[in-house]
């Protein structure tokens, strides 16, 4: 937070540092302030769609679907180049199991960031939900192709989505792999609670 306050000091123009603060009051549950942040970025930089990704975020992984949708179709309108407003607004509705609108917009932001390992994380976890273990197993793989464990992101997000899917298939000679691509998850993430927490279970 003190670096956040630090660059907005510099800069009040910062639109990073305060998203970058939201994030961190986010992450330290303080609510009121991060959404506060969140809105100084989209007041001050109204054609960065930055801001109003972080909101979409916000109301996502606060489970409140309505206003999620709003700001990361926002986000959409305002940069139509920005990948992350596709994917909020496929996980929000996948969230609400209206999968053939959570299909249109990943599949719309896929072809904004080819190759986009965090659409196709969000993608293999809607058809998880779905039932199309296949075509989610196919999609999750993808991701960890060519790559080695120090290229994925550092929360471990594919092998904690293949975990969820062998989870899901339940099928014996998958248990292993739902243990081993936890324990995987758990390894990359620097915040490890919520794999160490699925391995567990």
């Amino acid at each position: 937070i003190k670096w956040y306050q630090e660059a907005i000091r510099v800069n009040s123009k910062d639109v990073r540092g305060y998203a970058g603060l939201g994030r961190a009051y986010f992450l330290m549950r303080n609510y009121s302030d991060a959404i506060r942040q969140y809105k100084e970025a989209v007041r001050i930089a109204p054609e960065d769609s930055l801001g109003y990704v972080g909101l979409g975020w916000f109301y996502l992984e606060t489970s409140d679907y309505k206003d999620a949708l709003m700001w990361f179709q926002d986000a959409v309108r305002v940069s139509p180049n920005n990948d992350r407003g596709y994917e909020g607004l496929g996980r929000v509705y996948g969230e609400m199991k209206n999968f053939p609108e959570a299909l249109k917009w990943l599949n719309a932001g896929r072809k904004v960031c080819i190759n986009c390992d965090r659409m196709n994380d969000a993608l293999g976890r809607v058809y998880t939900s779905m039932g199309e273990y296949k075509k989610a197993e196919a999609v999750l793989n993808s991701v960890l192709v060519d790559k080695k464990i120090e290229e994925l992101p550092y929360w471990g997000c594919p092998f904690q989505a293949l975990g969820e899917l062998y989870s899901h298939m339940a099928i014996s000679d998958r248990k292993k792999k739902v243990i081993e691509n936890y324990i995987k998850a758990a390894q990359i993430e620097k915040f490890k609670s919520f794999s160490q927490f699925d391995t567990a279970r």
